[in-house]
Parts: C-alpha cells; sequence; structure tokens
C-alpha cells in the first residue's frame, strides 16, 4: 500500500491548522474585538446621566482591567468624586463599588482630574474641591478610605493669606511618592504679578514640607493677565518641568529640583531654558523618558523642543504640527509618548458639520507626521452615535500593555446628558490566544 498521499495529506491538514493559528496582521489603531462591543463601551456613571458627564483620567493596571474618574453629578449639589473599574474584556467589574461604580458626594463642587494607584491597590485621586487643591484615597474594591484625609478627602490649602490662586486643570502629574499641582498665584507671598506655582503633595495627603517653602514653589517668572500659559510635567527623573509664557512672552521652561528649587544644571544655570515661540493655552507638557525631547502642545497644535529650549527641527521640520486639520475640524485633548516615541493622541473631529463629532485616536511618527502604519492613515475616526448627530470626545488616553484606550463621553441627546465612553484600539499583532504583542509606553497612565 503506498501511504505517501495518506502521509501528504496528514502533512497538509497540519499546515493549515499552523496558518490558521497564525498571527493574524492588523493594522495599529483598529478596534480590538476583546473589549466590550467591537473595541468600545459607554456606561451611566451616576443616574440619570447629566450634561457633561465624562472621563477626564484613565490608567490600566496589571491585569489588563482600567480606572477611569472624571466628571459626574449625582444629584443638584455639584460635581461628584466618581471612579469607575472596567475588566479587562470591556464590563464593568461588579466586585467595585455598587456594579462597577464609585460615586462619592462631599457636598460640594467636586472634580478628580488623575488617578494612580498604590502598592497595596489603593486609589488616589487628586483634583479640587470648591476650588482647593484636594485629593481622595478609596479602598482597592471602591470604598471611601475613611482613615485619609477628613473622612477620606483632603484638602491643601494655599499657605498666603492675601494670595489668588488660579488652579491649573491640566497641571496635575505623579510619581511613586509625590501628587503634583501646578497653577497661578499673585501675592504669593509678595510678587504683585501672576507667577506659576508648583505644590507637591505627599500620598499621605498632606503638603510636602521638603519641598520648597511647606510644599509650594513659586517659578520666579512673571506672567501678564493677558492670555497666561502654564505647563506641567515630570522627567524621567521625577523632576518638575514648568512650560511658562504669555501672548507676549515666547515659552520658558524651567526645571525644578526634587526640593522644588530652580536646577541650576538646567538652562543657562538658573533653572530656565528660553524658546522663541509663542504658544497658546491651554497648555500640556510631554516630556521624553530620556529628556532629549520636550513636546509642548494645545488642542490644535504640537511642537518640539530641545532641553536648551530650542525647536527640533527632527519633528515638523521645526515648525509646530498641526492637529486640527483631520476632516472638516478637529483637536487633540492628551497626548501619550509609545516605547518607539511615536505620540499617540485622543480628542475629537469632525466628520461633517459643527457640532457632530466622534472620538479621534492619532498617532504622529517621531518626525511629526501621522504615520501612515496607523489604522492605514494615521488617525482612526470612532462614533458611538447613541443618538443621531452626537457629540462624541475623548479627553484622555493611556495604554494597556500597548494598547491605546481613549476615553471621554458619548453623547446620549443633543447638548444634553452623556455617558462615560471608553475605546480600546489593537497595536501590533494579535495571536490566536488573544494575547496581543505591542510595545509598552513609557509613563503609560496619568
Amino acid at each position: 500500500m503506498n501511504i505517501v498521499p495518506a502521509l501528504l495529506r496528514f502533512a497538509l491538514a497540519l499546515l493549515a491548522q499552523l496558518v490558521a493559528a497564525m498571527p493574524l496582521a492588523a493594522d495599529d489603531g483598529d478596534a480590538d474585538p476583546t473589549f466590550a462591543d467591537g473595541g468600545q463601551m459607554s456606561f451611566v456613571v451616576a443616574a440619570p446621566a447629566d450634561v457633561g458627564d465624562r472621563i477626564l483620567a484613565i490608567t490600566a493596571l496589571a491585569d489588563g482591567a482600567l480606572l477611569a474618574t472624571g466628571f459626574a453629578r449625582a444629584d443638584a449639589t455639584g460635581l461628584d468624586v466618581a471612579v469607575a473599574r472596567i475588566t479587562a474584556d470591556g464590563v464593568l467589574d461588579p466586585g467595585f463599588g455598587d456594579l462597577g461604580v464609585a460615586v462619592f458626594d462631599f457636598a460640594g463642587h467636586e472634580t478628580m482630574r488623575q488617578l494612580s494607584v498604590e502598592p497595596d491597590g489603593r486609589i488616589l485621586l487628586a483634583g479640587d474641591r470648591n476650588s482647593v487643591h484636594a485629593l481622595v484615597r478609596l479602598s482597592a474594591q471602591g470604598d471611601l478610605d475613611t482613615t485619609f484625609g477628613s473622612g477620606g478627602l483632603a484638602e491643601i490649602a494655599n499657605p498666603w493669606p492675601a494670595a489668588s490662586v488660579g488652579l491649573g486643570p491640566l497641571g496635575i502629574r505623579s510619581d511613586s511618592s509625590r501628587v503634583y499641582f501646578a497653577g497661578l498665584c499673585k501675592l504669593c507671598p509678595d510678587n504683585a504679578a501672576w507667577r506659576p506655582y508648583v505644590l507637591a503633595v505627599t500620598r499621605a495627603g498632606v503638603a510636602d514640607p521638603s519641598f520648597g517653602e511647606g510644599g509650594w514653589s513659586v517659578v520666579p517668572m512673571n506672567v501678564s493677565t493677558t492670555a497666561p500659559v502654564f505647563a506641567l510635567e515630570l522627567d524621567g527623573s521625577g523632576r518638575p518641568i514648568v512650560a511658562v509664557g504669555d501672548a507676549s512672552a515666547p515659552l520658558a521652561f524651567w526645571r525644578l529640583t526634587q526640593a522644588g528649587q530652580p536646577d541650576p544644571a538646567w538652562g543657562g544655570g538658573d533653572g530656565r531654558a528660553d524658546s522663541v515661540h509663542k504658544m497658546t493655552g491651554p497648555l500640556q507638557l510631554l516630556v521624553a523618558a530620556e529628556g532629549a525631547r520636550l513636546y509642548a502642545y494645545n488642542s490644535t497644535q504640537v511642537r518640539a523642543f530641545l532641553p536648551g529650549g530650542t525647536v527640533d527641527t527632527a519633528f515638523g521640520g521645526g515648525l509646530a504640527v498641526p492637529l486640527d486639520g483631520f476632516e472638516n475640524d478637529s483637536r487633540i485633548n492628551r497626548f501619550v509618548l509609545q516605547d518607539d516615541g511615536k505620540l499617540l493622541g485622543a480628542g475629537w473631529v469632525q466628520p461633517d458639520a459643527p457640532g457632530y463629532e466622534d472620538m479621534l485616536l492619532l498617532r504622529l511618527g517621531t518626525d511629526g507626521a501621522p504615520d501612515p502604519a496607523f489604522h492605514g492613515g494615521g488617525y482612526r475616526r470612532v462614533p458611538f452615535d447613541l443618538f443621531a448627530g452626537a457629540r462624541d470626545m475623548a479627553y484622555t488616553l493611556t495604554l494597556s500593555v500597548g494598547r491605546p484606550v481613549m476615553a471621554g463621553s458619548a453623547q446620549t441627546l443633543f447638548d444634553a446628558a452623556s455617558h462615560w465612553a471608553v475605546v480600546r484600539a489593537e497595536n501590533g499583532l494579535i495571536f490566536a490566544d488573544d494575547f496581543d504583542d505591542g510595545s509598552t509606553a513609557a509613563g503609560a497612565g496619568q
């Protein structure tokens, strides 16, 4: 009996199985089919859904789960503290809070804009309450930690009785030991003009006395009241970098030591590195992990600078890279960096006419150009369309094992209530066993 045909048939069948199990090519930015419903989900965080409900910060956990915080209104008294935990496959975690969502009303106007996780799993939220810097701590299960601050809430009032203080809602960052806030102040204690400040708070919820003066460091640079701009970021060594400018003055980049003093090893020896470019706000800052490049951006443009303040000509040819030219109109609200130096951005895009926005996920190459390997053209438009003509917007993003995760709001009625909304996209290859192979971003999370 000739057994060759049988062996050949067996070999062909085995080859077919191996081919079927091989990685399937997927464009970076495509919807992640293993997350929620086709890669996206939305939900009511505090019933009934209200105008302006949105996610402002999201971070990924080691198990692929996500934690989110942002605007929520449980009643008519003001905004409340809210956190949601979403499982790795895109559903609210029933073991967290009340079926996946924890909401707390401190009888004021509270907005949490940043979150991080302690080594023991406790959740630290940072934002403001009634225009005062504030932190809230929860257990890993979403219960209020009443041993923290006053009943779970810690407020850090400024130490200058006569001062005027303007909080920076985008200027909150954290590392393993501190949470940093940035803002503007005058008469703090004796400057008549507005100056930027940085506040360092320990993770126990008190101003850090080893930073500046009792936790507060005022940057010695005046800004005018005409379109002042400032932004805060931490470098790879945990040193605060502050970008400062206004309508009449180009940006200056200040680096502070971890003791809150201008860093003599930066700029001209006074901690200040000047640029020749002006930018409007609200401004944000992103620092490459190795500190070789600084990105300053607002919702319509991004520029790259070298540490000395000069423009990096390798990015955008030294010019500002526009962010508002996708389809009819577009904006970017948040960037993060991948390990390979590419910028991932989240915001919104108008596919047709004003007032009808979809979420936007964008990737720029290290040269500032839209990355053609990302969703076939550098960006992806993601509609939720919970009703016809809805406005769906992303305000933040992170990476989860290399997968981009953007979050914000999905509108349910025109100019009315919104759901919290999350999108997870592909990055790299998807294997048959659902393991994804993508680069993990440096400093993922916010």
